[in-house]
């Protein structure tokens, strides 16, 4: 992420132009629809149900690292845009745009909620579809620059090894995602006499 910051500089790239050219012949002009999927509400509602579920699982350490990750990720990437200092704008309006923020949160969002729910293949791959939607659409609609958003995808993931290292081996095992254990395995075992055992 740091690398690519320092090559792509603080303005646009023949290669940002050429990708937005690309976007807008596959996508059309202005593909607002894939927003939606960076929409704050449901970002926000995503990583609630994260947690919830968590707690629900009593697994506390993952549903405190659900709730902080998107969070401490945003807070990055706002750090890490004034560092770089890469301005997007049209002249009356600018703002720092490297790494992405939007891709950043959906990212960490869709990461944390699959943490939450329990590790599967299919999850796994609904995320990072989300995830490339969302990302592409702040490009593909001028809001960032496509290598803003690899940035914002580098540093999301990044934060979300993290995460998952906060969160302890048991949070990425099928097992550790199951409802605690049915009442028939829970009862007392039966005395056994002391010449069995």
């Amino acid at each position: 992420m740091v690398v690519l910051g320092l090559l792509v500089g603080p303005s646009n790239t023949p290669f940002d132009i050429a990708a937005l050219n690309a976007m807008n012949r596959i996508l059309g002009p202005d593909p607002r629809w894939m927003l939606w999927f960076t929409w704050g509400i449901a970002m926000v509602a995503l990583v609630f149900c994260a947690v919830v579920v968590a707690l629900w699982q009593r697994r506390w350490r993952v549903a405190a690292v659900a709730a902080l990750c998107p969070g401490l990720a945003l807070l990055g990437s706002r750090v890490l845009k004034k560092l770089f200092g890469r301005a997007k704008g049209d002249g009356g309006y600018w703002a720092h745009a490297y790494p992405s923020g939007h891709a950043t949160v959906v990212t960490t969002v869709t990461a944390m909620f699959v943490l939450a729910v329990g590790y599967t293949v299919w999850r796994a791959a609904l995320a990072a579809v989300i995830s490339v939607i969302g990302g592409i659409g702040m490009a593909a609609t001028d809001y960032h620059y496509l290598t803003d958003i690899f940035g914002g995808w580098l540093w999301a993931t990044a934060l979300v090894c993290l995460a998952v290292l906060a969160a302890g081996p048991q949070a990425v095992s099928r097992a550790a995602a199951l409802p605690a254990a049915r009442p028939e395995n829970t009862q007392p075992p039966k005395k056994v006499p002391s010449s069995d055992r």
